[in-house]
């Protein structure tokens, strides 16, 4: 039964279609006509929502597709509920907080590690050229507004004539090996999380993310070239991911089923690994290892230090803290630095077998069922 509170405001709705009063000769029939005309439209308009999003979701061709088609829906999204009486310094500072140690022993500064395949020249950084700059351009998708408050929309307006001027600035930081102070500056915006936590969504200014793809092709490139990562790594390489991961481990343990052995699996997960990787290590490593030479060194090194962060919550913003170690979260080089950094973990593990998939670590070894006990 309608409460007579609904039917009042229904009648008052039908009054201000029709023009008539409430007492109007013939308001009620005309009343019980408005609301069948009503319902009418609102199935018809359920009837013809439901036809057009049931097109949609049958014609995507991909997994990808039908999620894009749920988000915008809007079924996903939930509603942030931040505190606006928060205090973004205090929150700043709990981002930046790590309980892991630093490391002091110099023993791990110089790793003994000597890849597989030595390669007789080092990697440098070459200077690029405007079609580089614009593909780069071109690639990133966001146009999230940075600290340096440079909106992305309107370098790529005046992209015609300012092109060459980028690419100068590019190319000079590349010769110089020096990263410039305003790129490493980064707008943290707090999303907060099911368990009364905050997760730090990190901004960087447009052209850093711009020079960052430069960077990082040239590194994949060379990589790739002499082949100094392992085949035990499926993050962030191209014509590998999360599928490949789970395949190779998968026909691991199949294959031992088939022999009649048992399987153990250790699933590892970093805790903070990307804002506990040391510099000094990162870049030992990349010397060493990677045959990177001084003037890239001193690049990637430039590129990791005095690096700051400051906390956004509406139009309150915190004051800016040093970030002295870890890779920069939302960038593009920093995922690449850490794959890097953590290559050589399969090379330390002899007993068992190993996979890799960004800072998630598969351990496994097999054994027939009566040494399970071993």
């Amino acid at each position: 039964m309608v409460p007579k509170k609904h039917q009042r405001q229904r009648q008052r709705q039908y009054c201000r279609v029709t023009g008539r009063t409430k007492s109007g000769e013939g308001t009620g029939q005309a009343y019980a006509v408005f609301k069948s005309l009503r319902k009418k439209v609102t199935k018809l308009t359920d009837t013809a929502k439901g036809n057009f999003y049931s097109h949609k979701f049958n014609n995507a061709s991909s997994t990808a597709q039908t999620w894009k088609i749920i988000k915008n829906l809007g079924i996903c999204k939930v509603k942030p509920r931040l505190e606006q009486d928060m205090n973004v310094n205090e929150l700043n500072k709990k981002f930046l907080s790590c309980t892991v140690p630093e490391i002091t022993d110099n023993n791990y500064l110089n790793p003994r590690f000597v890849p597989e395949t030595v390669c007789d020249i080092r990697f440098r950084f070459l200077c690029v050229n405007p079609c580089d700059v614009l593909q780069s351009i071109l690639r990133i998708k966001s146009d999230a507004t940075g600290s340096d408050n440079i909106n992305p929309k309107f370098i790529k307006i005046l992209l015609p004539k300012i092109l060459p001027y980028i690419t100068y600035t590019f190319n000079t930081v590349l010769t110089k090996s020096t990263y410039p102070d305003c790129w490493k500056a980064a707008k943290i915006i707090p999303i907060p999380k099911s368990n009364n936590e905050y997760r730090p969504i990190s901004i960087l200014p447009y052209l850093s993310k711009v020079f960052e793809n430069l960077m990082a092709d040239q590194i994949n490139k060379f990589m790739s070239d002499n082949a100094m990562l392992t085949n035990n790594q499926s993050g962030f390489r191209k014509n590998r991911s999360c599928t490949s991961a789970i395949i190779k481990i998968a026909d691991d343990i199949r294959e031992q089923i088939d022999e009649n052995n048992v399987t153990l699996l250790v699933l590892l997960d970093y805790s903070k690994a990307f804002d506990t990787v040391n510099h000094n290590v990162l870049c030992a490593k990349l010397r060493n290892m990677f045959m990177f030479s001084k003037s890239s060194v001193k690049l990637v090194s430039s590129y990791l230090q005095n690096r700051r962060q400051s906390v956004v919550l509406s139009s309150v913003s915190s004051s800016y803290e040093n970030v002295n170690r870890g890779v920069p979260q939302g960038s593009v080089l920093g995922p690449l630095l850490f794959t890097l950094y953590v290559n050589d973990l399969p090379n330390a593990l002899s007993e068992c077998n190993v996979h890799l998939y960004a800072d998630d670590v598969q351990m496994y070894v097999s054994r027939p069922l009566n040494r399970i006990n071993e």
